[in-house]
């Protein structure tokens, strides 16, 4: 098995900020937020708005301001979707995982030095003879 498989680009949160924004067409801030805490991942609000002004740097969602009323009282909400960049960054960081979850230790790669079983047994036993007389 010799395909390559590029390293990811996004961080396990942002991969999961995508995945959420994959499922639904868009999010507010809020409820990503409640998402993100159900998921076990729990992060103060301005960590937060800053992750998402990067993801929005990176072109990998955009988002805006609407407005809704609560209780008579009209507030700015913060909502998000993903870009076609975003859905490939999403796409390609889940193939990259998906890949190597299905490795088996036959397909792992192999490093180019010999290990200790591979040197002949004159070898081993020296060794381990020099360690007994330490």
């Amino acid at each position: 098995m010799n395909r390559c498989v590029q390293l990811p680009q996004l961080p396990p949160l942002q991969f999961l900020i995508l995945a959420f924004l994959v499922r639904q067409d868009e999010l507010s801030g809020r409820d990503m937020r409640e998402l993100l805490a159900q998921s076990g991942a729990k992060s103060t609000a301005p960590a937060y708005y800053q992750l998402m002004a990067r993801m929005e740097d990176a072109g990998f969602v955009e988002g805006w301001y609407s407005q809704k009323q609560i209780e008579h009282q009209v507030v700015n909400e913060r909502r998000y979707r993903i870009t076609a960049s975003g859905r490939d960054a999403w796409k390609s960081t889940g193939d990259f995982y998906g890949f190597h979850s299905r490795l088996t230790p036959a397909d792992a790669p192999r490093a180019q030095h010999k290990a200790a079983e591979d040197r002949p047994r004159r070898l081993r036993r020296e060794a381990a003879g020099a360690g007994a007389r330490d």
